[in-house]
């Protein structure tokens, strides 16, 4: 059995102190429910180097190659309020060797690009990469 570090880059020309996330990791079962390796996050604040923390998987027995969906919701800071970038969260399929190997050379890479209009004139740009 395996216990993955989870984290991931958000590419943003917001200032990361304005970013919150939540993020967390699943596969779905043959009835179509919900298997966690990382349960929901809650709200933290992104780093100032645009990573997330490293959250710590459950310990998983599948094998490298069980793909996996990494969910991932974004929100903006403005004074005191949170704001959600979209209505709903951004996905990614990742196989479970994609958070062993940090050279991402190797394969897939998850990148999604969202714009969002925060106010009338601002709009923010934000993607990830797994």
């Amino acid at each position: 059995m395996t216990i993955y570090n989870i984290s991931t880059y958000i590419k943003t020309k917001t200032d990361p102190k304005y970013i919150v996330y939540e993020m967390e990791l699943y596969k779905i079962d043959d009835k179509g429910n919900k298997v966690y390796a990382l349960k929901s996050t809650g709200k933290q604040n992104l780093q100032a180097d645009k990573r997330t923390l490293v959250h710590s998987s459950l310990d998983i027995s599948d094998p490298e190659n069980t793909s996996y969906i990494l969910e991932l919701n974004l929100f903006h800071k403005i004074g005191n309020d949170e704001y959600e970038v979209l209505p709903e969260p951004m996905t990614a399929i990742i196989p479970l060797k994609g958070f062993l190997i940090t050279d991402k050379k190797w394969g897939h890479q998850g990148n999604l690009n969202t714009m969002k209009q925060l106010k009338k004139n601002k709009t923010v740009m934000y993607s990830y990469i797994v």
